[in-house]
């Protein structure tokens, strides 16, 4: 394990393999795992039972103690695989304290409350596609075992990509040091303390609008009426829409509005084919404008394809998901292209380390790209 929060994972991989590691290494950057163990030197050990997580020894690789040497951990390892007593199983640690990063004490209402508006509430809250609103203290602090579980394994905020290979403008991670402050309030009981709920102030979000940016879109496109059953796996639906222009027009942004957010996992909106993306919507993205300079061309006489992805909340719902066009006033430099790449007939056996995606890279090839980062979003001269 390894602890530095500025240590980068491909240094680490380097270092691992001229130690001859190959074994997998978790990089504590926020160093969550150093906390709960309450690690005083480095190095230290700690062989736990992944059975109920108890620590079966803790302390050095090894020592020789008046010259005579002692080898620890082999001798816990083996006993506890011979499912034996371990005979000593605290040792003295040999090294440096850990340099921890300080986490100054923190308010819920100062501290955690603006945290969980900033980063939680979009979705979690009364009427949208999580499954309990935080609209109080009381119902942060029942929940604080299971955020807990889902913020140690970023599992919450929902965001995949990861931050060793880039930065992205639209990252809704959490930062390292707001991760400490929130599972060092759990772990200190998630205490009340004083002030004002935040919280409770605003528990229904105000009626969803266009993006305040953007205003009122130039035209809106509305799907028919879409049932959702109250239980069960619900599959994609394709929903095909005319455009409403007569000619040709440039998009300047493309917005997709749900009317029931409790129920629509994703949509994604593409031009007479299902992989010629315009626009998607996710639970708590914040919708933009096409990057300046610019724009979509949106044909005259073009259907406009609608996937979307329905989950159940135990009861009958329905949606009828909109999509508010933004026009630019003229031509640009630049006409904005997107495609999806992506293959389903890759197999990855277990403990293969790399595998060659043939049918990803042949993709690639065909549009002269080397890499998913270039072939996100790329604009073309018009």
């Amino acid at each position: 394990m390894e602890s530095n929060p500025s240590a980068s994972r491909s240094n680490l991989v380097q270092e691992a393999k001229a130690a001859g590691f190959d074994w997998p290494i978790l990089h504590d950057s926020p160093q969550l795992v150093l906390r709960r163990y309450q690690v005083g030197k480095v190095p230290e050990v700690l062989a736990v039972d992944t059975s109920n997580l108890n620590i079966f020894y803790r302390g050095a690789i090894e020592d020789a103690p008046g010259q005579v040497w002692q080898p620890y951990l082999r001798s816990a390892l083996s006993s506890f695989l011979a499912a034996k007593p371990v005979s000593i199983s605290l040792t003295e640690a040999q090294g440096n304290p850990p340099d921890l990063t300080p986490v100054p004490p923190v308010s819920f209402s100062k501290d955690i409350a603006p945290l969980l508006q900033a980063n939680c509430v979009k979705c979690h809250s009364i009427g949208n596609i999580a499954p309990w609103a935080m609209t109080n203290y009381d119902i942060v602090a029942q929940k604080a075992p299971a955020m807990r579980e889902m913020l140690i394994g970023r599992h919450m905020p929902p965001w995949h990509a990861d931050p060793e290979y880039g930065i992205f403008s639209n990252d809704r991670s959490l930062q390292p040091a707001d991760l400490q402050k929130l599972v060092a309030w759990i772990d200190a009981g998630a205490p009340r303390g004083d002030g004002p709920d935040p919280l409770a102030a605003n528990p229904v979000p105000p009626p969803l609008d266009w993006p305040a940016a953007l205003g009122i879109p130039d035209a809106i496109v509305t799907i028919p009426l879409q049932n959702i059953p109250a239980t069960g796996a619900i599959p994609y639906r394709y929903i095909t829409v005319p455009t409403p222009f007569s000619s040709n027009v440039w998009l300047k942004a493309a917005v997709i509005r749900p009317s029931n957010r409790k129920v629509v996992h994703h949509a994604n909106v593409s031009l007479g084919e299902p992989n010629h993306y315009i626009t998607i919507f996710v639970p708590g993205q914040d919708p933009v404008a096409f990057p300046a300079g610019t724009g979509r061309n949106l044909p005259a006489r073009t259907n406009l394809f609608f996937q979307m992805h329905y989950i159940s909340d135990g009861q009958p719902e329905t949606d009828q998901t909109e999509l508010g066009l933004y026009l630019l006033p003229s031509k640009p430099a630049l006409e904005l292209q997107t495609y999806a790449a992506y293959a389903t007939d890759i197999s990855v056996p277990p403990g293969h380390a790399n595998i060659n995606a043939r049918p990803i890279t042949r993709f690639l090839k065909m549009f002269g790209y080397t890499s998913f980062a270039r072939i996100c979003i790329c604009g073309v001269p018009t």
